[in-house]
């Protein structure tokens, strides 16, 4: 991959990049301009432009309900990859806040839950066509059988401290929203939960924090909206569901760690 190439065919004047951490799909750079001003670039393969299409037009559609989402500037095909520039949101990831300010962990995990309660209640203009919920085996289509979920809100299905950022008190930017679907919002609930019951307690960092975070979150959800009731067909439903979305990058001791979650009771 040749970032000067995709930069060049972007029309953009850089005076430098650096890649970025980014999450499990997208290549992320901040570009540097020759005025001082930052950017961010992503990238996906080729054959996945329309994802980055669809997920331009979503984005532009949350923004317009005041939730925090970088503007899109660009989409275009370069250098043999589908490209996405965006404006460079200030702060920095909630796991980074987490990790820099433990002290702030129930206040940090409160604006986190805050935000996710204002995104579900929204109901979008044009519905949205997303795969992400949609069963894909014989297990989730049972579980949506017997769950029977309810409601249209907009879920952003992958909202993790890695999909968010923040100044310290409030966030700044939600990202990544090529998961987001429409539907019942303890699905979104639920996924977030797993990632940050699962995957948190892997990260040294904030293993005597996360509690604090959680309690936060929860807290500052319910400021917002009715708290969510959580059975157990939810809890096996995104367990199941991380297992899919992760395939091959799962060990055996991952598989455990999902297994052993989905077995708990308590939320």
């Amino acid at each position: 991959m040749d970032i000067n190439q995709i930069l060049e065919q972007c029309q953009i004047e850089y005076s430098s990049f650096k890649k970025v951490q980014g999450g499990n799909d997208s290549s992320v750079y901040q570009v540097t301009g020759l005025d001082g001003s930052n950017f961010a670039l992503r990238i996906l393969p080729l054959n996945r432009l329309s994802q980055f299409q669809w997920e331009a037009e979503l984005i532009s559609m949350v923004r317009e309900q005041n939730i925090p989402a970088p503007e899109v500037i660009s989409v275009h095909a370069a250098g043999g990859y589908a490209v996405m520039l965006m404006e460079w949101v200030t702060g920095q990831t909630m796991l980074q806040a987490l990790m820099d300010h433990p002290v702030k962990a129930r206040q940090l995990g409160s604006e986190f839950g805050r935000v996710q309660a204002l995104i579900h209640q929204i109901e979008l203009p044009k519905p949205i066509v997303s795969s992400w919920l949609t069963p894909a085996t014989d297990i989730e289509r049972e579980l949506f059988n017997q769950i029977n979920p309810t409601g249209q809100w907009l879920l952003h299905m992958d909202y993790h401290p890695l999909n968010v950022l923040t100044d310290g008190e409030k966030v700044t930017g939600v990202i990544d929203w090529i998961n987001a679907s429409v539907g019942d919002r303890r699905f979104d609930m639920m996924r977030t939960l797993s990632i940050m019951q699962i995957d948190g307690p892997t990260i040294t960092e904030i293993q005597e924090i996360l509690s604090d975070f959680l309690e936060g979150y929860r807290a500052g959800y319910e400021k917002i909206d009715d708290p969510l009731q959580h059975n157990h067909l939810f809890r096996f439903w995104a367990g199941n569901r991380m297992k899919r979305d992760l395939g091959q990058r799962l060990d055996e001791n991952a598989i455990k760690r999902i297994d052993n979650w989905m077995g708990q009771n308590n939320e």
